[in-house]
């Protein structure tokens, strides 16, 4: 059948030292995603993801779109 599907992520921590000094550089970073798969015939199904860099202190800031069939043996 259908599914649909949301989640959220945070990374937290990991600071440099340089020196002996730390670099008050805390990594912080948040993840939106949502999924989307649907039925193809008897045993294939597509899927569609998105990804969002919602918010990031330090690190990728990006969005991501995925295009996927798959197929399953029974």
């Amino acid at each position: 059948g259908w599914w649909m599907g949301f989640s959220y992520g945070r990374a937290n921590g990991g600071e440099s030292l340089v020196d002996g000094e730390l670099r008050n550089d805390l990594q912080r970073n948040d993840r939106v995603g949502a999924l989307l798969s649907w039925p193809v015939g008897r045993a294939g199904a597509m899927k569609v993801t998105y990804t969002n860099g919602l918010s990031t202190r330090l690190g990728a800031d990006f969005d991501s779109l995925g295009i996927a069939y798959q197929y399953s043996w029974r």
